[in-house]
């Protein structure tokens, strides 16, 4: 069971990472604007990890515990609601083109059309799959940070690095360790949470184009 849930969850993941890195035209985004998408996201969240020394507050955990847990009931609701309602255009093939009337047959600009409202579809879809990923996710990180907040709420910036050999002892390696880890850690966390706020831009963005599409038939 754990084995087709892994394997299921890394078909998604790859083919929502395919639809994701793709245009509207079904043409992959250049190497080095994937590549700048990812640095960008990182650079966000190292800085918000830098200017939260402490990590994350109480107050702050219940209000992403709040508002995500409402955006994962959203979205399972939206990806169940929506689907049937989009009535998303099949593309036909060149056989059924072929077969269909002369005044019946759709033109280039209609093909293309309903190339791009499938595209928007799927990236609509993967969109809100992705998001309740990483809510989840979220949900699920922030957990031990609400049992265990004197682990959690080290604050980094009173430490700095070791100038000399001869002051590593087994406190100093603990000791970085630990703040390795917290960085590590809450780097994820913020990763996370800026990647929902962005995803649910970009599915509400795709969803918005094709009903946009739709309305210029």
């Amino acid at each position: 069971m754990l084995i087709e849930w892994i394997k299921a969850m890394q078909i998604f993941a790859k083919k929502g990472y395919r639809a994701i890195t793709m245009d509207v035209n079904n043409k992959k985004y250049s190497k080095q604007s994937i590549l700048a998408y990812h640095i960008f996201f990182l650079f966000i969240s190292s800085l918000c990890v830098i200017f939260l020394p402490k990590g994350v507050n109480e107050s702050f955990i219940d209000y992403i515990k709040d508002i995500f847990a409402i955006f994962v009931g959203f979205f399972v609701t939206a990806l169940t609601l929506i689907y049937d309602k989009l009535n998303i255009s099949k593309i036909p093939s060149q056989e059924a083109i072929d077969r269909m009337p002369a005044k019946k047959r759709p033109t280039s600009e209609d093909i293309l059309r309903m190339k791009q409202e499938h595209n928007y579809a799927i990236r609509f879809f993967y969109s809100i799959g992705f998001n309740i990923l990483f809510a989840t996710l979220t949900l699920l990180l922030l957990i031990p940070i609400i049992f265990w907040k004197e682990f959690f709420s080290l604050d980094i910036s009173k430490y700095q690095f070791i100038n000399y050999l001869s002051d590593i002892n087994k406190e100093s390696i603990l000791l970085g360790g630990h703040i390795v880890f917290l960085f590590i850690y809450r780097l994820f966390i913020i990763f996370l949470i800026v990647k929902v706020f962005f995803y649910t831009v970009y599915m509400i963005t795709s969803l918005l184009q094709v009903l946009i599409s739709k309305k210029k038939i």
